[in-house]
């Protein structure tokens, strides 16, 4: 708001002296002595009238037509100093000017006096329009300085203070909207951020809510079942049921409770498929190359410890798919972490093929293929195979890989070689 004050303050200076410098310029050139060249020119040709004796008449028509032509001349009187009745011409009495020349006719005893015009009654408009004119550009340069204040500082000013509570997290102030000035798409799209920023806000709070509560919830769900399961394993186990009935009776209960825990593990499986319909995928076009030059790079820092030979084949065409890359990067990440986990740890190939519209990319692995009662099962959640060993995981991965794989258009199945284990990636080419 300063810098506006003072570039209108000096605006209006710059005004100020431009018009004083054109009245003064008006004044002095009225004030000029440009009239003593055309009095000069006159009295020449008045001389010579006067000297030759001409009519009175003529001369008399000669004064007036100069004095009707020349703006400057308010009269012109011919004054014979024999004459003591024209003598008081002389002092200039019966006249209202203070501007006088009295020129003397050479050879003869007259003398002319002329009366020069100083009409300042004529320079009253222009100061008139002067201070009019000051007035007004006063007003017009106050009026801009408010309508700029109104229009540009204050919104702009609240614009500054904005995206410092949104980054704080204050979301609940709500922005005035602008609607005639200059800034109301910007504050209007400033407040629908605010507003999306806030709703993403209240809706992970309730997610992470309902999550503690779930979680919370099924804890304490699942704990009373597993002791139920727990003490009557070691029942068993310590040899107290002897007889038939009673053993049937607590493995019937073992069941029952098993029974619990699986709805239990099925309700946190519906909340987990709720968490994976909000992942947001961006499918686009991609080239195969780009991708496995990225597989590349994920196989070598994933198996670089581990000391596994690997064959990647680079397919020869670089076709055009579909898909998410960082996701389809996650998806591969999984795979190469089970085939290191779960294989022998002697190699791993990757190999390409196409079907009709689709690229297969074959990831295998040599170790212990999976039994083939369990294959219909590895992509449930929650599913660990026979061959896990004491490995540590949940039993989510793959599921989520097919859950990622169908949402982009593909798929992703596994089948046994004789080698090991393949898990092929379907993925889909551009038509």
């Amino acid at each position: 708001m300063k810098n506006i004050f003072i570039g209108i303050s000096t605006l209006w200076v710059i005004s100020i002296l431009f018009f004083t410098l054109i009245l003064q310029t008006t004044l002095l050139k009225t004030d000029s002595k440009s009239y003593r060249i055309t009095v000069n020119r006159i009295h020449n040709e008045l001389s010579t009238l006067i000297i030759e004796k001409n009519e009175l008449k003529k001369t008399m028509a000669y004064i007036s037509k100069q004095i009707e032509l020349n703006s400057d001349i308010a009269s012109i009187t011919i004054i014979n100093l024999q004459d003591k009745e024209q003598l008081g011409l002389l002092t200039g009495d019966d006249i209202k000017t203070d501007k006088l020349m009295f020129l003397p006719v050479d050879n003869t005893y007259d003398l002319v006096r002329y009366e020069i015009s100083t009409d300042t009654e004529k320079l009253y408009p222009f100061v008139i329009f002067y201070i009019l004119s000051i007035f007004l550009l006063t007003m017009i340069l106050i009026t801009l300085g408010l309508i700029i204040n109104k229009r540009l500082i204050k919104p702009l000013k609240l614009i500054a203070t904005l995206p410092k509570k949104l980054a704080k997290g204050d979301l609940s102030c709500k922005i005035q909207q602008d609607k005639y000035g200059y800034y109301r798409e910007l504050l209007w799209g400033l407040d629908m951020l605010r507003q999306t920023l806030e709703n993403e806000k209240n809706k992970n709070y309730k997610l992470e809510k309902n999550r503690k509560t779930l979680v919370a919830s099924l804890s304490h769900d699942i704990y009373t079942p597993l002791s139920y399961i727990q003490n009557y394993c070691d029942s068993l186990l310590d040899g107290i049921y002897q007889d038939e009935d009673s053993k049937r009776y607590a493995l019937n209960i073992i069941k029952e409770k098993s029974k619990v825990i699986e709805r239990l593990t099925t309700q946190l499986l519906n909340s987990s498929k709720q968490l994976m319909k909000d992942i947001e995928i961006e499918v686009q076009e991609l080239y195969t190359h780009d991708l496995f030059d990225k597989l590349n790079q994920l196989i070598n820092h994933k198996i670089n410890l581990h000391k596994i030979d690997y064959d990647l084949s680079k397919p020869n065409n670089n076709w055009l798919i579909y898909g998410d890359i960082e996701y389809l990067m996650q998806v591969f990440d999984n795979i190469i972490e089970n085939a290191v986990k779960y294989g022998d740890g002697n190699q791993i190939n990757i190999k390409t093929d196409k079907e009709e519209h689709y690229l297969l990319v074959k990831i295998e692995n040599t170790g212990q293929p999976i039994p083939k009662n369990e294959l219909k099962y590895v992509f449930s959640s929650f599913y660990r195979g026979s061959n896990v060993g004491n490995q540590s995981g949940h039993g989510l991965g793959l599921y989520i890989a097919k859950r990622i794989m169908k949402t982009m258009g593909g798929d992703i199945y596994l089948l046994n070689v004789e080698t090991g284990v393949c898990v092929v990636v379907v993925i889909k080419i551009v038509q």
